[in-house]
């Protein structure tokens, strides 16, 4: 399969992912297993976003090839309460 097949493949696969629930951990880890597997090499990769909740202000995830998933949060401050 050539490289731009490959990307299309990963493409098609994300807007699909995009469009059900699942978990943000396995579809960042997915996504770049995808993206090695087609010859674009990722060694380490990270996605974040904010959340709606009072106290967190944001859950994030970290992939390194070969290890195992981090996943973080980040807690709101007094200030960000407003936001």
């Amino acid at each position: 399969m050539s490289t731009a097949a490959a990307i299309q493949n990963i493409s098609d696969w994300l807007m699909k992912q995009g469009l059900s629930e699942g978990d943000y951990g396995e579809l960042l880890s997915e996504f770049c297993e995808r993206l090695n597997a087609a010859g674009i090499h990722v060694e380490r990769s990270m996605m974040a976003m904010r959340i709606l909740h009072p106290t967190i202000d944001a859950r994030g995830f970290i992939w390194r090839r070969g290890e195992d998933m981090d996943n973080f949060t980040t807690d709101r401050g007094p200030t960000d309460a407003f936001l």
